[in-house]
């Protein structure tokens, strides 16, 4: 067993509870920051595909080569056909 397990052990309730709950903060400071980071990344792709599908639009590819190519989903697809033709 460590030191630092030692010293957790040796706690009273009161800082062990303290102890806990500055443990369990860290961990959703963590773990709020990997799910901003995730969700970032995903939009992030998601962007990028939409505007290499408006450029392929733009350079009149066919939408299934479009759809092959970007993965992206019939009704992602056709919303950016009916925006440009607004």
């Amino acid at each position: 067993m460590s030191s630092y397990s030692k010293k957790i052990l040796k706690m009273d309730d009161s800082e062990r509870a303290e102890y806990e709950s500055y443990q369990k903060s860290l961990h959703d400071q963590a773990s709020a920051y990997e799910s901003t980071y995730v969700i970032g990344s995903i939009e992030g792709a998601k962007k990028e595909k939409l505007e290499i599908a408006t450029n392929l639009l733009k350079a009149k590819v066919d939408i299934e080569i479009i759809k092959l190519s970007t993965r992206l989903s019939d009704m992602d697809l056709s919303n950016l056909t009916n925006t440009r033709n607004e």
